[in-house]
């Protein structure tokens, strides 16, 4: 999976949930709760797609951009939509 911010931008508001949030070393974090999430862009400690229950909030701020999400590879099964 490879993840892409598409449009940073940056603006300070009380988040709700689930929310996307970014700490000051570039780490963004899908939350679903508080404290509770998955890594969506990764810094050089977590990788992508690492859960923890327990992320420090007072660490993160709302993100407000916009992260593509997609396969590294070309999917090769069959989706019936």
């Amino acid at each position: 999976m490879k993840s892409v911010i598409v449009k940073p931008q940056v603006t300070v508001r009380q988040p709700s949930f689930p929310c996307l949030m970014y700490a000051k070393d570039g780490l963004v974090v899908l939350f679903s709760k508080p404290e509770c999430g998955m890594v969506v862009i990764p810094n050089r400690y977590w990788e992508v797609g690492a859960i923890s229950t327990s992320w420090g909030m007072e660490h993160f701020k709302p993100f407000n951009g916009v992260i593509q999400l997609s396969n590294d590879e070309t999917f090769a099964g069959h989706l019936d939509v």
